[in-house]
C-alpha cells in the first residue's frame, strides 16, 4: 500500500470543511453550547491525534508540495493514498453513459433503507466475489457431506414408500392410500420450513457466495470502524491491533465507543501477528484487569505495506474465536500491491 503522496496543489472541499467545522467546535466550545460528549470527542482528538503528526499534517494540507509550482512545500507522508488508481476512475466515470445509468433510476434520489442503494451493493458483492472470495476446500468438502446425507435419506424415503405399499396389500387399501398419505405429511411438513435441515446447514451452503445484503455503505472506514466498535464492545474495552498501526485507529475507538487499543508486538512484523504474539498481548491487558472484546486486523497492513498470507489470517482468527473476540478485517489498501515483474498495481 502507498504510505506516501504528494498532496494536490490547493486544499479540497472536504478538507476545508473540515478546518471550518473544528473552528466552529472550538469556539462554540468557549459558549458553552456544546455537550460533554462534545466536548470529550474534541479531547480525545486533540490528545490522540494532535500530540502526534496531526498539526504536521494540517501543514501540508495548507502548504503541499508541488514539484514545479512549490518545490519548498510540505509531503505528507503520514497519508496512505493510492492515487495511481485517479486516472482509471476518471476514465471510467467519464464515460457517456455512467451518468445515465447511475442516475436515471430514481431510487437513486430517493430514501432506500440505510444500507446503500440495493443495485450499488449487488455490484460490490459482484466484484467481491469476483477478487476476493475464494472457495476453501471444507465448503467442497461440506457439500459432498450435504449430497450423501441427501441421497441417503433420498433411499430412506423410497425404502419407506416400499413398505407402505406392501401394507396396502396386506390391508386390501386401494391406491396406496397410506403411501399417499405419507406424501401430504412430507409436503405439509415441507411447506412449513421443517425439513430436517437446521439453519446452520443451510448458512454453511450459502455462505460460499458473498450475499448483497450483507452489503452495508458507510462514509469511510475511520466511521464504519467506530460504529463496529460501539456496536460490539462496552466503555473501556480493550482491541488488540498488531503494532506498528495507523495511529487514527486511537481515535476511531476512544471517541464514541470509549474503548483503548493496545499493541501486539510481533516478533516478526513482516510476517504477521502469530498466535503467541496474540496470546502474549492478551494476556499482559488480562493481567492489568482489562477486558478484551476485539481484533483489528488491517491487511495489507498500514503503515508497513505487507500483505498478511491467509494462513495468517485464518490461525488470528482462530485465536480470536477460541477466546471469544470480534475479529474486524479492514482491507481499504487492497488491490494496492506492487507486482514486482510489471511495476504495477494489482
Amino acid at each position: 500500500a502507498m504510505n506516501s503522496s504528494f498532496l494536490s496543489s490547493s486544499v479540497s472541499l472536504p478538507t476545508a470543511l473540515f478546518v471550518l467545522s473544528a473552528a466552529w467546535f472550538r469556539q462554540g466550545q468557549s459558549r458553552g453550547s456544546i455537550g460533554p460528549r462534545g466536548i470529550a470527542a474534541l479531547k480525545t482528538s486533540s490528545n490522540s491525534l494532535s500530540s502526534s503528526y496531526w498539526n504536521s499534517f494540517m501543514l501540508c494540507l495548507q502548504d503541499p508540495c508541488d514539484p514545479i509550482t512549490n518545490p519548498e512545500g510540505y509531503i505528507g507522508l503520514c497519508l496512505a493514498e493510492n492515487k495511481l488508481v485517479q486516472e482509471s476512475l476518471a476514465l471510467r466515470l467519464m464515460q457517456s453513459g455512467t451518468a445515465i445509468t447511475a442516475f436515471s433510476d430514481s431510487s437513486a434520489y430517493c430514501l432506500d433503507g440505510f444500507l446503500g442503494l440495493y443495485s450499488a451493493r449487488e455490484a460490490v458483492a459482484h466484484f467481491l466475489q469476483k477478487r476476493f472470495w475464494k472457495k476453501e476446500k471444507h465448503i467442497y468438502e461440506f457439500q459432498r457431506q450435504q449430497e450423501q446425507e441427501q441421497e441417503q435419506e433420498q433411499q430412506g424415503r423410497e425404502q419407506q414408500q416400499q413398505g407402505m405399499h406392501r401394507v396396502d396389500n396386506v390391508l386390501g387399501l386401494s391406491n396406496g392410500s397410506l403411501s399417499q398419505m405419507n406424501d401430504i405429511n412430507i409436503a405439509s411438513a415441507t411447506v412449513n420450513g421443517d425439513t430436517g435441515d437446521s439453519d446452520e446447514n443451510e448458512y454453511e451452503m450459502n455462505k460460499s457466495a458473498i450475499s448483497p445484503a450483507n452489503i452495508v455503505f458507510g462514509a469511510g472506514v475511520n466511521s464504519l470502524l467506530s460504529q463496529l466498535f460501539f456496536i460490539l464492545s462496552q466503555q473501556g474495552d480493550y482491541i488488540l491491533v498488531p503494532a506498528p498501526y495507523y495511529h487514527g485507529f486511537e481515535y476511531d475507538a476512544k471517541a464514541i465507543a470509549g474503548c483503548k487499543i493496545h499493541p501486539v508486538y510481533m516478533d516478526n512484523p513482516i510476517l504477521g501477528p502469530t498466535p503467541n504474539d496474540l496470546e502474549n498481548a492478551a494476556r499482559f491487558v488480562e493481567k492489568r484487569g482489562g477486558r478484551i472484546k476485539l481484533l483489528l486486523l488491517t491487511n495489507p497492513n498500514d503503515p508497513i505495506g505487507v500483505c498478511y498470507s491467509p494462513n495468517v489470517i485464518r490461525n488470528a482468527i482462530s485465536w480470536a474465536r477460541k477466546r471469544r473476540y470480534h475479529t474486524v478485517v479492514n482491507e481499504i489498501y487492497a488491490l494496492s500491491v506492487h507486482k514486482n515483474y510489471l511495476n504495477s498495481f494489482e
